[in-house]
């Protein structure tokens, strides 16, 4: 299912939300206040000049924080904001936080959003959880999507499509160490191989596949003998 489909509702709130915000603190989606007076207008002309005297002098953004002059006994009593609009910031993360989390799975730290942010220490980590969580399952169906629709029944017996995502994870240098060194040592990858995964020139003889345990074994062995014989002088 597409996710923007399944998750429509959540989307839907989120610009709803936006709309919200942006009424919020350009013009206010409620009162900003209440003028009180002693006596009353003669006539609604009167009063309505009154009111939008008063609103192009000290509304919206530009005007704030500006002293107001008022006459005629006239008081200012300012409306407190809601609950829910004093949560407009939180509610906006939380949908934020629905959609891409939960619907397509990558971190919030790569958009610089919510209370986990990336650090030096920790970016390894997110790389690891972007590529598991949101990377891997959409490169497995469009892998299965290859070999279904591309390949040939002939082709499909020695042939198969797979993304590597290795150079994603190539940040943190102990664990690609201790990763080659285990594939050395269980004979799955031979010493070029590793080379030509980390950018590097091949050697002569690195194409051998060996374990840590033949390696001691012919150190021992010393490889060629280079002195002489016990029958030697």
């Amino acid at each position: 299912m597409n996710p923007i489909e399944y998750a429509r509702e959540s989307v839907g709130l989120d610009q709803a939300l936006a709309k919200h915000g942006a009424k919020l603190f350009s013009h206010g989606t409620m009162i900003g206040g209440v003028l009180q007076m002693p006596g009353s207008f003669k006539d609604r002309t009167m009063a309505q000049k009154f009111l939008d005297d008063f609103n192009d002098h000290y509304s919206s953004v530009e005007n704030a924080h500006k002293t107001a002059l008022l006459e005629q006994g006239v008081t200012w009593q300012k409306m407190a904001m809601t609950s829910v609009d004093s949560q407009f910031l939180e509610a906006r993360n939380f949908q934020k936080k629905e959609i891409v989390d939960l619907f397509f799975g990558l971190p919030l730290s790569m958009l610089q959003s919510g209370d986990k942010v990336a650090t030096y220490a920790s970016a390894d980590a997110f790389d690891l959880e972007y590529v598991k969580y949101a990377l891997t399952p959409r490169l497995v169906n469009i892998e299965m999507a290859i070999y279904r629709d591309l390949l040939t029944e002939s082709q499909k017996e020695n042939y198969f499509a797979k993304f590597s995502t290795g150079g994603l994870l190539r940040g943190d240098t102990a664990a690609r160490t201790a990763y080659y060194s285990g594939m050395v040592n269980i004979e799955a990858m031979s010493p070029n191989e590793v080379r030509e995964l980390e950018d590097m020139n091949p050697y002569a003889g690195g194409d051998e596949y060996r374990t840590r345990t033949s390696t001691i074994s012919k150190d021992k062995k010393g490889g060629e003998d280079k002195g002489g014989t016990d029958d030697e002088p």
